[in-house]
């Protein structure tokens, strides 16, 4: 069963893996294999008598694996990979899909497994290139200091790069076939132009105050592609000359970064978050807030008829700050809150100066538990921001099944750009697509764009 909360087409990389992919394969490995997304794909690429041999480290995406057997969780259990290759003969194609969500340095493991290859066969290795510039800019001094930047996505992910898997490639006496990079604007339009400096004229990027000199296209790779796809195989006895691959770029786009760091909300680290969450119940314990911040005032200004207001739905309530101060703002209208986040439902119980705000946890790929036009109307507070559009399409129709009058998304449209949990997409257009009427507007502070957004659905 695949994943609604995931991208809803292959993208560039795993396009160019299966490019590659020759469909004369009968045994292919996956390691990251992710919902399967990309071993479907091969599969009928390939035909049914190709085998497929899956590892998923995230034991949770295994739910959306059960049309494969025997799928790992350990990309560098040596005995499964002998297993497999006992039962299904040599790999044809060996990929370690975004390796760097599951690398610890096995590099004998690694070359242990690499060696399982057939005859005519190649490997994928793709990652976060922690030298592009992408990667390097969350390593230099910010301009304003968070405990967040210690838990980020790219800091915990930034341990492998092009260079260092390039001469990994050399020591093993591989042959690199192909490179694939996720390519900024300059490095983009410098190879696209393929008029490349040279070692005589360099090119010369500034970063921060640094000086990135630019004299081949694999320096274009190294500092100006945040993710990097190689594909190689192994020397044959007697293969020794060294041929020149083949350099292939998408350009940058925030969503394609987020999808390739990590394309599943439901795996991301949530140590940092859990922590905020824990560091914001306290300070509440201590110290209550009296009201709502503008931006939850905004909102319920922008109710229509409150007066016959009786029953609101809060989707993504959080710990429940906002549930607690919507009640205390209008103590006539009775509020639900749900959360899909465990630890914040739990973490809601310990409140001790207002009480449990009876925070009901949900699963947003299931129904919602309320009768049909249950609520007067629901608000969404940037819950929606956390979703693809299969999820949130497949929610949004809930919403609408349980609501009665209207619907006030109040989301955030910054994007990737701004926090890797952050999906694009247009809301809008998913209620058109339902048949319903929304009206977006911006949200704006001093008169100035805040990144936020309210949607107005109505029924």
């Amino acid at each position: 069963m695949r994943s609604i909360n995931s991208p809803s087409q292959l993208n560039a990389l795993e396009k160019k893996i299966s490019e590659h992919l020759s469909v004369n394969s009968r045994h292919v490995a996956i390691v990251g294999a992710g919902d399967g997304r990309l071993a479907r794909q091969l599969q009928e690429l390939c035909g049914k008598d190709v085998k497929i041999s899956l590892i998923e480290p995230q034991v949770k995406l295994h739910r959306h694996l059960d049309d494969f057997k025997d799928v790992g969780s350990d990309p560098w259990d040596l005995d499964w990979y002998e297993k497999r290759v006992k039962a299904n003969g040599p790999f044809d194609s060996l990929i370690f899909y975004q390796i760097h969500n599951y690398w610890k340095g096995n590099l004998s493991s690694l070359k242990r497994i690499i060696s399982m290859l057939g005859e005519n066969s190649n490997c994928w290795i793709t990652f976060l290139n922690g030298l592009s510039r992408q990667a390097m800019e969350h390593f230099l001094p910010p301009k304003v200091a968070s405990y967040g930047r210690l838990t980020h996505p790219i800091r915990e992910a930034a341990k492998t790069d092009y260079a260092s898997w390039s001469a990994f490639l050399i020591g093993i006496r591989a042959q690199l076939d192909a490179v694939w990079g996720l390519l900024d604007k300059e490095a983009y339009e410098l190879c696209q132009d393929k008029k490349l400096p040279t070692a005589e004229n360099p090119v010369s990027w500034d970063m921060y105050g640094l000086k990135l000199n630019v004299q081949t296209i694999a320096d274009a790779y190294l500092w100006g592609a945040s993710n990097i796809g190689l594909n190689f195989h192994l020397n044959k006895k007697g293969e020794n000359e060294i041929g020149t691959p083949q350099f292939s770029g998408t350009s940058y786009s925030p969503p394609l970064f987020q999808a390739l760091l990590n394309p599943y909300p439901e795996t991301d680290p949530d140590n940092g978050e859990n922590f905020s969450t824990q560091i914001e119940v306290d300070a509440w314990n201590l110290q209550p807030e009296a009201k709502l911040n503008p931006l939850g005032e905004f909102l319920l200004e922008q109710v229509v008829n409150p007066d016959e207001i009786k029953k609101v739905l809060i989707v993504g309530a959080g710990w429940g700050k906002d549930l607690i101060l919507f009640r205390k703002s209008k103590p006539d209208w009775e509020f639900t809150g749900i959360e899909n986040v465990l630890f914040k439902v739990e973490a809601s119980k310990t409140l001790t100066e207002d009480g449990d705000p009876g925070i009901q946890f949900f699963n947003p790929e299931e129904p919602l538990p309320f009768q049909d036009e249950e609520f007067d109307i629901t608000l969404s507070l940037g819950y929606f921001s956390t979703l693809y559009s299969p999820l949130a399409k497949k929610l949004a129709d809930e919403i609408l099944r349980v609501t009665k009058s209207s619907i006030y998304h109040l989301e955030d449209s910054r994007g990737p750009e701004f926090s890797l949990k952050l999906i694009q997409y247009s809301l809008k257009s998913i209620y058109d697509e339902l048949g319903r009427e929304s009206n977006a507007l911006p949200v704006l502070q001093n008169e100035k764009q805040t990144g936020l957004y309210l949607l107005i659905v109505s029924k």
